[in-house]
């Protein structure tokens, strides 16, 4: 009974193996869903992301020394955006740095479209020295959702 059991648990074992190299394509790509599920996670967590609420926002702008920067391309800024803020887009950031550097010691939000082209640019702002670095969770649809108020321009 004993050899049994053996040759019955090698089977159960022996099927899961099989089971993955008969389908490693599809193992795989449930794996590499997964990764990319949980990265925006670890990636906040790494590199220390402080994401704020709309209302928190409101409440830094109201105690000043702080600047919206809007990267999303100008167009959209063009049709909304936070009062006050300055528009550099995400892909602008490298050749229009210049127009942030007095801005250094304040406190920058970074207002995106999504959360990762925030963190992506908060790396990259923090690279160059900047280190007290927001960024508006959930983006301006967050904004709009708390009716907050917005400046087209034109």
């Amino acid at each position: 009974m004993h050899s049994e059991m053996l040759k019955c648990s090698k089977k159960m074992s022996g099927g899961k193996v099989d089971f993955i190299i008969d389908n490693i394509v599809l193992v795989s790509l449930a794996l590499g869903s997964a990764g990319v599920l949980v990265w925006p996670s670890i990636s906040k967590r790494i590199n220390k992301v402080r994401e704020l609420s709309a209302l928190e926002v409101v409440q830094i702008m109201n105690r000043g020394k702080t600047v919206i920067v809007d990267i999303r391309l100008e167009a959209e800024f063009k049709k909304g955006h936070l009062i006050g803020s300055k528009n550099i887009p995400e892909g602008s950031l490298d050749e229009r740095i210049g127009e942030l550097e007095k801005f250094k010691t304040k406190n920058l939000v970074l207002v995106g479209t999504s959360n990762a082209k925030a963190i992506v640019s908060l790396m990259y702002l923090r690279k160059k020295g900047f280190a007290d670095i927001n960024i508006l969770s959930g983006g301006l649809n967050a904004w709009q959702q708390a009716n907050l108020p917005m400046e087209k321009t034109e």
